[in-house]
């Protein structure tokens, strides 16, 4: 029955009747998929209204600037408390909140059986986390660079909160209590800036460990960390752990020296930059590496392209991965022969991604052909290649779209499928003079299309053939 019908039957009987069923009329309440219907259903009746709280209040609640005062006065209603159980995502903006509010909204979260979903964002409003397709659960709590003392809170929060998040606010001590909290029902940690160490439990059923640094940190022993989350499967390293390549050779020794005694049995996926990588030291085989680039990821270290690629073909060789992903940058045509020796270094993994940032269009349109010849030599029989430039934020500029769309690009794609048998995706990144950005997509045999842009602008796809 439509939503609309079912809400007109309702106003047409504002008392119980015979031919009204409240039965069959709180079930299609639980069938509501907005809040909008839901809100007019509880304006029919007391009985509705009084039912519709569990849906309403089961849609995610965000705080902000537009609903501020409607979704505070809703959370300090007197039985608001009572219906905490029905909340299952509430995010909150805390620069419209005042200290009151807080208290009001600590007492609500305790009472939130059903909780999966936390966010308290920090006054200026920017959730780096806000892509984050795996959170269930957030705890991300940051205010003025001081830490807001809910952790007697969130410690007696019963929901079996699944991933945690910590912001760079949060101090060893209150990090390691949080984790040990909910160290039972943890499945995904991420934290920014916070040192992970000597931990005197465990957390089995961490899958998912994000470290990203802003500010090297210094040695962190492995061995700990496979102790701390012994079914560890995936692996994220932002940032860099040291300054100095001399202390990068000591960690690395200092985690070889003292190995861990039941080492992680295989990683799925690790992403890190290749120094990380090379301190930790680890000891299980890796299924798919993404090496992370040095200059996008702002490594102190600054190596030079060389130094990288000799240090991923070391790691290549320890881990042999079956996947491989890897971002890098070239500033001239003699960065394209670190690439090369790289290449000829005996990569053996089965599928290999790459991420190739120019400095500008001129470099690509020049070494065009080096990339055709390098690429035929690599014995992986699955290959992905993203080509973006550093000009107009990652676009490749072209004044008219003379690349995009045109002569230009169907002669690239078709290079690339031709000269490369195992080249299976590509994305070309591009811009124009006018600010705009769009990508190319094609995979072998199938349609090429152009997103990102308006349907005037140029043809959105043709097929590219075998």
């Amino acid at each position: 029955m439509p939503t609309n019908t079912c809400i007109a039957m309702m106003r047409s009987s504002q008392t119980p009747s015979p031919s009204l069923n409240w039965d069959i009329l709180l079930c299609i309440t639980r069938c509501l998929d907005n809040r909008t219907d839901v809100s007019r259903m509880m304006r029919t009746h007391r009985v509705l209204y009084r039912a519709g709280w569990s849906v309403l209040l089961g849609f995610p609640i965000e705080v902000c600037r537009r609903n501020y005062h409607d979704i505070l006065t809703m959370l300090s209603l007197p039985d608001a408390i009572n219906r905490g159980e029905h909340i299952r995502s509430l995010s909150i903006d805390l620069k419209f909140c005042t200290d009151n509010d807080i208290l009001g909204m600590k007492a609500i979260v305790e009472h939130s059986t059903n909780l999966r979903r936390l966010a308290i964002e920090p006054e200026d409003g920017e959730n780096v986390f806000s892509n984050n397709e795996l959170a269930e659960a957030v705890l991300w709590i940051q205010r003025s660079n001081q830490h807001l003392h809910l952790h007697d809170v969130l410690q007696r929060i019963k929901a079996p909160l699944a991933v945690l998040k910590i912001s760079p606010s949060h101090v060893d001590a209150e990090l390691k209590a949080l984790i040990a909290s909910f160290s039972a029902t943890l499945e995904v940690i991420r934290t920014m800036s916070v040192q992970i160490r000597d931990l005197d439990f465990q957390c089995p059923r961490v899958h998912l460990l994000s470290l990203h640094l802003l500010r090297p940190v210094g040695f962190i022993s492995t061995r700990e960390l496979t102790a701390a989350f012994p079914n560890l499967k995936k692996l994220y390293f932002g940032g860099s752990l040291t300054t100095s390549i001399d202390e990068a050779e000591e960690y690395r020794a200092r985690n070889q020296k003292q190995p861990a005694p039941s080492p992680w049995p295989k990683l799925d996926y690790v992403e890190i930059s290749p120094v990380n990588l090379w301190i930790l030291a680890l000891q299980c085989p890796i299924h798919c590496l993404n090496i992370l680039d040095c200059e996008e990821d702002d490594d102190p270290l600054d190596l030079e392209e060389s130094e990288t690629c000799e240090m991923i073909e070391q790691l290549n060789r320890a881990y042999n991965p079956v996947a491989m992903e890897a971002c890098l940058w070239f500033r001239d045509e003699d960065q394209l022969e670190h690439l090369e020796r790289l290449f000829e270094g005996g990569l053996s993994c089965q599928q290999f991604r790459v991420t190739i940032d120019f400095s500008g269009d001129r470099e690509l349109n020049e070494f065009w052909s080096r990339i055709l010849e390098t690429w035929t030599r690599l014995p992986s029989s699955y290959l992905e290649l993203d080509i973006t430039s550093a000009s107009s934020m990652g676009g490749m500029v072209y004044e008219e779209w003379t690349l995009c769309g045109g002569p230009g690009m169907d002669q690239m794609a078709e290079d690339l499928f031709t000269e490369i048998p195992a080249l299976h995706q590509v994305y070309i990144h591009f811009g124009n003079s006018k600010g705009d950005e769009g990508l190319w997509e094609v995979m072998r045999g199938q349609t090429l299309v152009l997103r990102d842009l308006p349907l005037s602008d140029r043809p959105m796809t043709w097929i590219i053939d075998e």
